[in-house]
């Protein structure tokens, strides 16, 4: 159970996230479906119905908040200590970036 419901604001969230993603694959296993961005250190990881490989790193190295990729203003953002959604839109440079290439390429 959620120890709230909706969206909050959580202390969890990172000051500064990372300015680029370093793959676009789960660091652990390879999946390119159901990717989670740490918005700590940019590692991603596979979701917890895959391999559950962004959980497993949010709990070695406390790095609670992660993000849904592909990233836009609209990717949920998740703490894994609180258990519930994080509230605002995901304005850094690496959503931002993606957003402008996936334009320029459509």
């Amino acid at each position: 159970m959620s120890k709230f419901s909706g969206t909050q604001r959580c202390v969890h969230v990172p000051l500064h996230m990372p300015a680029t993603t370093p793959a676009d694959h789960c660091a652990d296993c390879g999946l390119t479906d159901n990717r989670r961005l740490c918005l700590t250190c940019g590692q991603i990881g596979c979701c917890d119905e895959l391999n559950g490989h962004a959980r497993a790193h949010a709990e070695r190295t406390g790095h609670w908040v992660m993000s849904a990729m592909p990233l836009s203003r609209l990717s949920f953002v998740w703490c894994y200590k609180c258990d519930g959604y994080v509230v605002g839109p995901l304005d850094h440079p690496a959503t931002l970036a993606q957003e402008d290439a996936a334009r320029t390429a459509s």
